[in-house]
């Protein structure tokens, strides 16, 4: 997965939901939130939408198999229960049009490799402490759904999941 996430031009996500049925909101059925204008004296004014805090059914950046999805895609169309917005390297673009917000968010773990990173193997760690908080189904799957931002990180053998040229700082 890592070399189509990696490869792709941009990556659709369904960031809402409790299972790959659920279907995308604002394109398999109706969102519930909706933007309003309203001209007072002459002025237009507008909400601007914001994310359901605590919903229940917003689980993308919970789950360790789209953990890929947010490191390696390098451009993100996003849809959650209220809006879509896109996402690349350098800001976010919101359906709204009003939105403050240029800056990457919290569905983002802000690329493979960042300047706060001091080598490959700060990244390794980083992405390795972000990606166990995420929970899977199987537990098997633990290495498996984190292989690819490994592979991605070192290209070289593994010991244990391990990469082999730095295994002795990973054991320390």
């Amino acid at each position: 997965m890592n070399d189509i996430y990696s490869s792709a031009q941009i990556v659709l996500i369904a960031a809402y939901g409790d299972s790959m049925d659920f279907g995308v909101p604002g394109i398999s059925y109706r969102r519930h939130v909706v933007q309003h204008h309203e001209e007072i004296f002459g002025l237009r004014v507008t909400n601007i939408i914001r994310e359901v805090e605590g919903d229940p059914l917003a689980l993308w950046h919970t789950r360790g198999w789209t953990y890929q999805e947010s490191i390696l895609a390098r451009r993100r169309v996003y849809f959650t229960n209220v809006q879509a917005f896109f996402e690349c390297g350098q800001s976010v673009w919101h359906e709204d049009q009003y939105n403050a917000d240029k800056v990457r968010n919290e569905f983002a773990s802000h690329g493979l490799i960042t300047p706060d990173d001091g080598s490959r193997f700060d990244a390794f760690v980083r992405h390795l402490r972000n990606y166990t908080s995420r929970m899977l189904t199987y537990q098997s799957d633990a290495y498996n759904a984190f292989s690819g931002i490994s592979k991605s990180l070192y290209e070289g053998t593994f010991l244990y999941s391990l990469p082999q040229v730095d295994v002795d700082r990973a054991l320390r």
